[in-house]
């Protein structure tokens, strides 16, 4: 048997509902040769086919003489008979050609030649859109059965819905007819009290007919319960997603309010140092004024005071010009006294430029402070965001506990690993000094080799 019975033979055709379970494709088998594209066969085509004229005959070695005349003309007179019409030597073609007809009479296509690989990977694809056509057939069905039942059983949700408000209503009619009647118990005459007994019959009947209307089976019974708890569950959930987005929405503005508060905070900073900056350049400017106004006084003292010599200066030359050199105490008194007043105020206008000056020092030096200690706390700042807390090794003898620990650490590797278990030797690369260094340890060096 050959090996394309055998695959025949062993596996069935391809199953609709598991197209994946078919057989493995036949034996390869090599190509055929391709038959040429375009089969011309004028003996098929429904038209008649032209007579044999000059022009469909074979090249023939015909005669020219030297310079004769080759024209159409010439050529007709020749080689074509009188009485044959070369415009009418073609049949006319229907007037009904279209595509079909090309392809079917004019060009035809050859046929395809198909392998049996082939063959068998199209029915697979067949088989596979065939399955995969009925399961989206079934699950659109299954689709609008769902949407239908659903559907069915949200319209009865909400007959019920509607139902159960009625009865609500009838029982609280009745409840208000009760209290009625028993508040006007003595009062009430026999019509209406027989009145407003009817109308509780009347709404209990009511009551008793939708009530009977609502018996259903065991199985739609379930199924409403699971779909008002499935509803109850969406609508809490609905709830909590609500809540939940209220809750981030005031965090949101809570967390709006803190950074307008801290940005409020920060321009109201600025605005407080630029003011502050605002106010010693203010009073900077008011000292120098001040500063100026004395330096005018004190230059208008000495001036004064310049005076008041020449003016004596004048006076002495005076008097010693004069005949009798006779002299005038009055003068010389007022002089005296307008010049130890003006050295007064000299002496109070120097005082005054000294306190400014000394105001204005003190204030540029406190201002070098500030700046020198800000400039500190930042380079402060730096080195401990880049390099970490500082390590002062120098405070550690204060500490008894730390110097107690770093000793233990180091006097591990002076002790005999054999004698305690907890030391080791010394590592290498270590330099060590000559033994014994001096006569103080050589006594206690005994010749031992720490190494």
């Amino acid at each position: 048997m050959s090996e394309q019975n055998i695959h025949n033979n062993i596996y069935p055709e391809a199953n609709t509902n598991n197209f994946w379970l078919t057989r493995p494709p036949p034996p390869f088998i090599p190509p055929q040769p391709i038959q040429p594209m375009y089969n011309l066969d004028y003996h098929n085509i429904p038209f008649i086919r032209p007579p044999p004229s000059p022009y469909n005959q074979p090249a023939q070695n015909y005669y020219m003489p030297y310079g004769a005349n080759i024209s159409n003309q010439h050529y007709q007179e020749q080689y074509v008979s009188s009485h044959q019409n070369i415009s009418n030597s073609f049949s006319s073609l229907p007037d009904n050609i279209d595509e079909e007809y090309i392809r079917q009479y004019l060009c035809p296509l050859p046929k395809v030649f198909k392998d049996e690989t082939t063959i068998w990977i199209e029915k697979w694809l067949a088989s596979k859109e065939k399955y995969n056509n009925t399961s989206k057939d079934v699950k659109s069905k299954n689709v609008v059965e769902l949407n239908s039942k659903i559907n069915y059983y949200i319209c009865l949700i909400n007959q019920i819905s509607n139902i159960v408000k009625e009865c609500k209503q009838l029982l609280e009619n009745m409840n208000n007819n009760k209290k009625l009647m028993e508040q006007n118990l003595s009062t009430m005459t026999e019509a209406e009290w027989k009145k407003a007994c009817s109308d509780l019959i009347l709404d209990k009947k009511q009551i008793d007919t939708i009530i009977t209307t609502l018996h259903f089976d065991t199985e739609s019974l379930s199924e409403l319960k699971f779909r008002l708890a499935k509803r109850k569950k969406k609508r809490d959930r609905l709830k909590r997603l609500k809540s939940n987005l209220k809750l981030i929405k005031s965090q949101k503005k809570e967390e709006t309010l803190e950074i307008n508060r801290k940005i409020d905070a920060w321009q109201n900073s600025l605005k407080e140092n630029i003011l502050k900056e605002k106010r010693v350049n203010k009073t900077k400017a008011e000292a120098n004024i001040v500063l100026k106004g004395v330096r005018e006084k004190i230059e208008d003292a000495k001036n004064q005071l310049s005076l008041f010599d020449t003016l004596e200066k004048l006076r002495k030359s005076r008097l010693q010009n004069s005949a009798n050199k006779r002299k005038n105490p009055l003068l010389e008194n007022t002089l005296n006294k307008l010049k130890i007043l003006w050295q007064h105020k000299l002496a109070d206008y120097n005082k005054e430029e000294e306190e400014l000056k000394n105001m204005l020092t003190e204030a540029e030096a406190k201002k070098h402070e500030k700046r020198e200690i800000e400039i500190q706390e930042k380079l402060a700042e730096w080195d401990h965001i880049l390099f970490g807390p500082s390590f002062r090794s120098h405070e550690m003898a204060v500490d008894n506990y730390t110097f107690l620990e770093i000793r233990s650490g180091w006097d591990k590797y002076v002790v005999d690993e054999n004698e305690m278990s907890a030391s080791s030797s010394i590592p290498l690369g270590w330099i060590l000094p000559l033994e014994p260094c001096n006569d103080d340890w050589a006594k206690y060096s005994n010749n031992v080799n720490v190494m």
